[in-house]
């Protein structure tokens, strides 16, 4: 029981397993297929580590996880979440915001890296909290228009869908 078996549980799950599970999450998007980068190996490396530190930070609440099935599911669901956190850390991801405004890029940024809810959010960026949703879908919009145009920076989008993943929803 958790969290007595947390050193056993770790060890059984494959680090590899959680890092193609969060690759998975972005297939499809262009920006992740280039392998010179390797966007999508370095975001599921830091999100995978990421995850483990917060399974060990909470190894001083007892019964946590109810087994190891669950103990897995949340390292494969909390390492994908992880793993957004970490996009505009990656160089290439972080130039790309050169395609949108400052205050677009300083909101993007923040719905990334802190996934707060939009009422926190607005408090940290002194924004009207009923308007924090409308501006961080517009900076996404904008952030995938500047992705679409053509040039050295257009990656195509999925079909039907947009160039880069959605921000979390909080």
């Amino acid at each position: 029981m958790w969290p007595d078996d947390y050193i056993e549980w770790s060890r059984k799950i494959e680090t590899r397993r959680i890092e193609t599970h969060i690759r998975w999450q972005y297939r499809g998007y262009p920006l992740f297929a280039v392998d010179d980068w390797d966007i999508g190996g370095w975001v599921a490396r830091h999100g995978r580590t990421s995850a483990f530190a917060r399974a060990t930070a909470l190894r001083d609440i007892p019964r946590f996880f109810d087994n190891r099935q669950h103990f897995n599911r949340w390292l494969l669901m909390v390492g994908y979440s992880e793993s957004l956190r970490f996009l505009f850390r990656h160089p290439t991801v972080e130039s790309l915001l050169a395609g949108v405004s400052a205050g677009e890029a300083r909101l993007l940024r923040h719905l990334y890296t802190d996934q707060l809810p939009s009422t926190h959010l607005a408090v940290v960026l002194g924004v009207a909290p009923n308007r924090i949703d409308a501006q961080a879908e517009a900076a996404y919009q904008a952030f995938c228009l500047a992705l679409s145009q053509p040039g050295p920076n257009n990656w195509g989008a999925l079909p039907g869908g947009e160039p880069f993943p959605h921000y979390p929803i909080v």
